[in-house]
């Protein structure tokens, strides 16, 4: 599996209450918002509720926003190829009429 690194807004306790980057995704701490935390960042979430990662990849300036649920966080590398997948042209599927 490979690494993604990416920059993270986090609020988390573990070094990143300054929303410095995350980039340990094997941690579950590292997205994870706690309550003292939650004024400092608007993106910050309530972790059992769906998430919006700010995610921006190093050395390039495209930033997206994708809405990822707490289950998710274990599985982010296949979620980031989802990712990638997803950013190709989707083929339409015929229309079904409808009678």
């Amino acid at each position: 599996a490979q690494l993604f690194l990416i920059k993270y807004r986090s609020c988390s306790k573990d070094g990143h209450e300054n929303m410095t980057d995350c980039l340990n995704f094997d941690k579950p701490s590292c997205f994870k918002c706690h309550e003292e935390h939650l004024t400092l960042s608007r993106e910050c979430k309530d972790i059992s509720a769906q998430k919006k990662f700010e995610l921006r990849q190093i050395g390039g300036i495209q930033r997206e926003t994708y809405k990822v649920k707490a289950g998710s966080i274990q599985n982010y590398s296949s979620y980031k190829e989802k990712i990638k997948t997803d950013h190709k042209p989707k083929q339409r599927s015929p229309i079904k009429e409808r009678h």
